[in-house]
């Protein structure tokens, strides 16, 4: 009986370990049917990532009062609307933005959506906010079209921190 388990279990093993990794090859993701409903294994997220750091990158750069770092996350007719408005809170008080949270929405190659919570404003007068942004591609990078804002409230300190934090805390974004 031990004789068996010497000679058959070591072939019976590699000969499992050596259909896994021929499997992982043939499961890389350029050779799964993209029409299919199955999940696809090494699905490529790249694109909802680089939409969540445009966002963070443009909090941090607003936290740091960088006017030009901070618009040139935005798309170009949003870049113009918003300049004359945000120069002004720069200059009037010590602005900050920290990301809470992040989501994506929709996210195809060229547009997409993201639904975020960040805490804004002067550090006296801070606001939750709550809002989806329209994203858009412009000359290859992901960039702020618009923002809807669905909710703002007034940040109180009392609030426990896991309901001002969700999934164990956001990007801090602020000096």
């Amino acid at each position: 009986m031990n004789q068996f388990f010497i000679r058959v279990v070591p072939s019976i093993g590699s000969f499992i370990l050596l259909s896994l990794l021929s499997g992982i090859f043939l499961l890389s993701p350029g050779s799964v049917n993209a029409q299919s409903s199955r999940l696809r294994v090494g699905e490529d997220l790249s694109e909802a990532n680089d939409m969540k750091d445009c966002f963070v990158t443009a909090a941090k750069a607003a936290g740091a009062e960088d006017l030009d770092g901070f618009l040139v996350h935005f798309t170009v007719g949003t870049q113009k609307t918003l300049r004359k408005k945000m120069a002004m809170i720069f200059v009037q008080c010590e602005f900050a933005l920290e990301v809470l949270d992040c989501h994506v929405i929709d996210c195809s190659s060229e547009k997409g959506e993201l639904a975020v919570r960040y805490r804004a404003g002067p550090f006296e007068r801070q606001v939750d906010v709550v809002a989806v942004l329209d994203m858009r591609r412009e000359n290859n990078y992901w960039k702020i079209n618009r923002e809807i804002v669905k909710t703002v409230r007034p940040s109180t300190p009392t609030c426990s921190p896991s309901r001002n934090s969700y999934l164990g805390g956001g990007h801090l974004a602020m000096r």
